[in-house]
């Protein structure tokens, strides 16, 4: 019997994707597929999803099954997931829901982010524009519950800051992770890749590590270190490295790195966010540093595949001194880290959608 499932975004996903908020459905289409689905791609700009609605329309008017709807939406309202030049359809999303509801196909949804939540204290400025965009959340919130969706979360602590009456129970849908073959290093060598700034903060890390006998590489866009490089000072620190390397210049640096980064400032954010690069470093076999009272620690704590420490100097450059002088102890948390990315791949997480959904209908 053929499996054909909908994946749905108001978005363009390009095959080349470098950005985890476009990476994510991507990997995702992706897995469906290589779980044995024939998929029917909805996503696009307003034209071609227009197009697409009309093509869905027939299919079950002749009588096609799918086996359930998956829709992955965006940080902004759907109305502006994509560009508003290439059109505007604030319910286009939804009556596609409508549709596949009318029929008997249960409707997933992935919803990404609650920031808007959180201007305050993500210190975002008050502007006509987010109250405008945060009215537009509201509304595809309150339609979401309407159409009687399946809500997948980052996390179900996300949960505590949603208003989650009248929606069925919420599955917990973290990245995945991609089993990549790199080699175990047993050095303290500290690598972080990912963002660095206002809210990307790694000031005591950068302490600690230049009064220790790590060594760390942080890998970051040019850009953001232009911006950050003089409040950080580390034109002296011989065992901190500023790199800037592309996804497929990443290999390089994975190959020397022997612990994964993840020991930002805490925020309120952090306690229930699921960092995309979580999981980069566990399918690499990377055990993870992280801060204490975030949703990384938690993983981390509960796992094995690596160390919580306080958001502190001390703390961490002790942490850092300790792991130089057990490799063993590195090499031993590397080893845990590769078995628990094997249950957390991006396989596991397109097969839970499938079995969650699956039982709706």
């Amino acid at each position: 019997m053929v499996k054909r499932m909908i994946f749905h975004a108001p978005y363009e996903i390009p095959e080349t994707a470098n950005s985890a908020s476009r990476l994510r459905p991507r990997i995702m289409r992706e897995t469906f597929s290589r779980l044995g689905y024939e998929v029917f791609d909805l996503s696009g700009d307003v034209a071609r999803r227009r197009k697409l609605k009309k093509q869905l329309r027939r299919s079950l008017q002749r009588g096609v099954k799918y086996d359930f709807l998956y829709f992955e939406n965006s940080t902004q309202p759907n109305l502006f997931a994509d560009s508003l030049k290439k059109g505007i359809a604030p319910f286009l999303d939804h009556s596609i829901h409508q549709i596949c509801k009318a029929h008997g196909i249960p409707v997933g949804v992935f919803y990404r982010d609650v920031y808007w939540r959180f201007r305050k204290d993500l210190q975002t400025l008050t502007t006509v524009w987010n109250r405008v965009t945060d009215l537009f959340q509201r509304l595809d919130w309150f339609i979401y519950r309407r159409n009687k969706v399946q809500l997948f979360l980052p996390s179900k602590a996300m949960g505590e800051y949603l208003d989650l009456k009248g929606f069925k129970p919420v599955a917990e849908l973290p990245p995945g992770a991609e089993l990549v073959d790199s080699p175990l290093v047993d050095q303290c060598n500290v690598f972080y890749v990912g963002g660095i700034g206002s809210h990307y903060r790694l000031h005591k890390v950068c302490e600690a590590v230049r009064g220790s006998d790590a060594r760390m590489r942080l890998c970051v866009r040019n850009k953001d270190w232009e911006q950050v490089k003089v409040e950080y000072n580390l034109q002296d620190a011989e065992n901190i490295e500023i790199v800037h390397a592309e996804k497929d210049q990443l290999d390089s640096q994975y190959e020397w790195a022997g612990i994964g980064l993840l020991a930002l400032e805490p925020e309120k954010y952090r306690a229930f966010a699921a960092p995309f690069k979580l999981f980069e470093y566990l399918g690499r076999g990377k055990p993870v540093l992280a801060s204490a009272g975030t949703y990384v620690a938690q993983l981390v704590a509960r796992t094995g595949a690596g160390w919580v420490v306080p958001y502190d100097r001390e703390a961490i450059g002790n942490l850092l001194n300790h792991l130089a002088e057990n490799p063993s102890e590195i090499a031993q948390k590397a080893t845990t880290a590769r078995e628990v990315a094997k249950s957390q791949t991006w396989q596991s997480r397109a097969q839970a959608v499938s079995d969650t959904l699956s039982r709706l209908k």
